[in-house]
């Protein structure tokens, strides 16, 4: 939802995903732009769209590289949990907003990247 305030436009950031990567963004068309800002490459339309949004108060899991748990923890969001349930991928478990308010704008996780 935009809202204008006087002269500025309050808009809320959300977790888009395609499936295989999540991106922090305004909308769906901010996330194309997210995207092509973190990979450096122009967007194509071969590519699977962001239009799933992940749900605010949705448990949101990152898998971290163990060699480099201990940055990623002491850097965690708000309310976070760590799973280490399978000691090759530890995770960080946090809802989406804690993500979205620790990361701000741009790319936030994927199994690709």
């Amino acid at each position: 939802m935009k809202r204008k305030h006087g002269l500025f436009r309050v808009q809320r950031l959300r977790i888009f995903t395609d499936g295989y990567t999540w991106m922090v963004a305004y909308d769906q068309d901010d996330a194309k732009l997210a995207f092509e800002e973190y990979t450096r490459d122009r967007w194509d339309q071969s590519y699977e769209p962001f239009c799933e949004v992940v749900p605010d108060r949705k448990a949101f899991s990152v898998f971290c590289d163990p060699d480099c748990w201990d940055y990623f923890w002491k850097n965690r969001p708000l309310f976070s949990r760590r799973d280490l349930s399978d000691p090759y991928r530890p995770t960080i478990v946090a809802p989406a907003w804690a993500w979205v308010l620790k990361n701000g704008r741009g790319f936030l996780s994927s199994t690709e990247y």
